[in-house]
């Protein structure tokens, strides 16, 4: 009895913000040609949308594309255009072909490739690191003005005071926290950021004593604390 061929897939390939798939990395998986591909895209094309169920890369997005390296099998060094396809296409592949190989190849494709968990996990990670950045910058410009206001506090202990309550908030202890979150946890402590740097900003344009401004941060964080405890965002 030949033994099954076991589902394999790559680490997700990532193109503006979403996990996607070259052609012949497709073809691949629905033990196809790329030309058959090729030939199901060009008599279903009214029914893809650029952007949205593929997209097309030519010159300098190609290059920087290409640049990314090992990060993208399946493409040839001399292309000058190729196409990346999303889980929609994926899907209209499998309903064109319509028999159970490719339902069950496309059911895999979701669930070991489209929606990869640790891909995911990383991009919202990253996203949070931008988040994280900015609020790390408020909290410098938020000492500068509790300084020249007379606080004796060190800048360390405003951005500590913060970052902590942030942590709380979301269910997370303060040492290592974020590389054990959930994806959901990482996304609710960028909310917060987001909201406690607009808190900050606001009194400081509007010339608020520090200690005001901190008494209004602390106040939403008190309202929200009380409204989200919810059992998926604590371990």
């Amino acid at each position: 009895m030949a033994r099954k061929k076991k589902f394999k897939t790559p680490e997700p390939i990532a193109y503006s913000n979403e996990p996607v798939v070259t052609t012949k990395i497709l073809a691949d998986y629905f033990e196809c040609s790329v030309e058959n591909i090729k030939k199901n895209f060009q008599n279903n094309s009214e029914r893809f949308n650029e952007g949205k169920d593929f997209f097309k890369l030519s010159g300098d997005a190609l290059k920087q594309f290409k640049d990314r390296g090992n990060e993208i099998p399946a493409v040839g060094k001399n292309a000058n255009l190729i196409y990346l396809w999303t889980r929609w296409v994926a899907f209209r592949h499998a309903k064109i072909l319509n028999n159970d190989k490719a339902w069950e190849i496309y059911e895999k494709l979701v669930e070991f490739y489209f929606d990869n968990e640790k891909f995911h996990w990383n991009k919202a990670r990253e996203d949070g690191k931008i988040t994280r950045k900015n609020f790390t910058d408020v909290m410098k410009k938020f000492y500068e003005y509790a300084k020249a206001q007379g606080t004796s506090r060190p800048e360390v202990a405003f951005y500590m005071k913060y970052s902590r309550l942030v942590n709380k908030l979301a269910g997370l202890p303060n040492k290592g926290g974020r590389d054990g979150a959930t994806i959901q946890q990482i996304v609710l402590c960028s909310l917060i950021e987001d909201r406690m740097s607009e808190i900050f900003c606001g009194g400081m344009e509007k010339n608020l004593p520090y200690k005001e401004i901190e008494s209004h941060v602390e106040s939403w964080t008190e309202n929200l604390f009380s409204a989200i405890k919810i059992p998926i965002l604590i371990k």
